[in-house]
């Protein structure tokens, strides 16, 4: 595999790929957000962070098809260029410190949500049901969020939310973009 960072001159190909995920992954998760929850309801960051980590999920599943052995490097820088953009958009009202500490706060959460989510596949051509799916089940993981749990229209209009996301984001092509 290629060597993905540190290269001389400007910024390497593994690390205008992250600028790229974290500009899609926020625009998403921000817009997926606002159109379930006003920014001003004590949902709206819940729901706003599992929109994020929903989409890390995501990458990590591909970067682990498509970069083999440079995953995990890939995926550290990744998650700390989040927690930067996290850090300046969400978190920019609070002291230094607190942010650092609210951002801090988020990764036992990104992990949790990892390991939770792990155990969820994708849908596939001709499947006949989508539970048990990565989608289906972050649907059903927002609805309660949203007090909606029992509500199957809400869980599938997340589901089918976010599987778009998924699509838009396109983190395959960006992904072979660095190992070209």
């Amino acid at each position: 595999m290629p060597n993905i960072f540190g290269s001389i001159g400007g910024p390497s190909a593994g690390e205008k790929v992250i600028a790229e995920l974290v500009r899609r992954i926020m625009g998403y998760a921000v817009g997926a957000t606002k159109s379930l929850v006003p920014d001003t309801s004590p949902r709206a960051l819940p729901v706003l962070f599992d929109h994020i980590f929903f989409n890390y999920q995501w990458v990590d599943r591909v970067a682990s098809k498509v970069l083999g052995a440079g995953r995990p490097s890939f995926m550290d820088a990744l998650r700390d260029a989040l927690r930067i953009e996290m850090k300046t958009a969400v978190y920019s009202h609070l002291e230094p410190a607190q942010q650092q500490r609210a951002v801090t706060n988020l990764d036992p959460l990104l992990d949790s949500f990892m390991v939770e989510f792990s155990r969820y596949g994708t849908p596939s051509w001709g499947d006949s049901g989508v539970a048990g799916t990565l989608s289906y089940e972050f649907g059903k993981k927002v609805a309660n969020k949203l007090g909606r749990a029992e509500d199957a229209f809400v869980i599938a209009g997340i589901a089918s939310n976010a599987a778009a996301g998924l699509k838009e984001i396109d983190a395959p092509t960006l992904l072979r973009a660095i190992v070209q």
